[in-house]
């Protein structure tokens, strides 16, 4: 059979791989049977030149039609994507997502450098660690953290490193340590120079077994911009309220979430019903 060639999100040619769809259903939770009738039923679609973007919206497409909570649990990465257009919604999930892991957080801080002052995206201390982390948050699938992101990541940081709010928290007999977060990849180079320089990587599938996604289905504290009944406009009445995970919009019921934010009954009942679904 002949390969086929496929355009993925870096815009570049790769060979039409059924293994990776059957991966990517399987992680989202789908049976052996189910992602093997998915792949079976996607690839004889694929056409010469058709775009990794486009096949996986009709993988998320019949995962929805054949298990929904599955085609939920497939959206995570788009779901993400979601939390902008700023990125401000993104810090947000990040400092909250460290937050139920134990860490103490804080969101937009200030840290003076011996140079000058930074803004610090958010502040995750334990163990007396602390985490000072910045966020890169793309809406572009296809976007990576490349190495002069890092250059500068660790550049500031050496000027925080040996500024007063740093070395008073060293005195304390706390160690202080750099994290650049992503909701995206890093390049090869990104991750090579962070590893000499000890700046810490979180982000899609990095490091191995302990990215961002894993973190996020592990505790299944998934954002919000993950239900299909979520939009723009409800995204921002619950950010406001410091509501970012499904989990929590649980404590109410559709009568009750109705009437706290001031939302429709059935958009109230759609919601309710796809966090319980992702959930269960």
């Amino acid at each position: 059979m002949d390969k086929i060639f496929v355009i993925n999100n870096l815009g570049e040619k790769e060979v039409f791989s059924p293994t990776k769809l059957y991966k990517s259903a399987r992680r989202s939770g789908a049976s052996k049977e189910l992602a093997s009738r998915v792949v079976n039923t996607i690839s004889p679609l694929v056409k010469n030149g058709d775009t990794t973007k486009n096949i996986y919206k009709l993988m998320k497409g019949l995962l929805l039609k054949l298990e929904k909570p599955v085609g939920i649990k497939f959206s995570l990465k788009e779901s993400l994507r979601k939390l902008g257009p700023t990125g401000y919604p993104f810090e947000i999930f990040m400092g909250e997502l460290f937050a139920r892991y134990g860490f103490q957080t804080k969101i937009e801080i200030f840290v003076k450098g011996i140079c000058v002052d930074y803004e610090i995206d958010f502040q995750a201390v334990k163990d007396k660690t602390m985490y000072l982390s910045e966020c890169k948050y793309h809406s572009d699938s296809g976007s990576r953290v490349d190495i002069n992101t890092i250059l500068i990541a660790y550049a500031s940081f050496v000027d925080m490193d040996q500024g007063e709010y740093c070395s008073s928290y060293k005195k304390q007999g706390g160690q202080v340590k750099r994290l650049v977060v992503t909701n995206t990849k890093f390049t090869n180079k990104a991750i090579k120079y962070a590893s000499c320089f000890g700046v810490g990587l979180l982000g899609w599938h990095y490091p191995d077994n302990s990215g961002i996604e894993h973190l996020i289905d592990s505790s299944r504290l998934y954002p919000i911009t993950i239900l299909p009944s979520m939009n723009n406009y409800l995204l921002d009445i619950f950010l406001k309220k410091g509501i970012v995970f499904c989990v929590d919009l649980l404590k109410w019921n559709e009568h009750d979430l109705t009437k706290q934010f001031h939302i429709d009954a059935n958009i109230a009942y759609k919601i309710l019903a796809e966090s319980k679904m992702l959930l269960q």
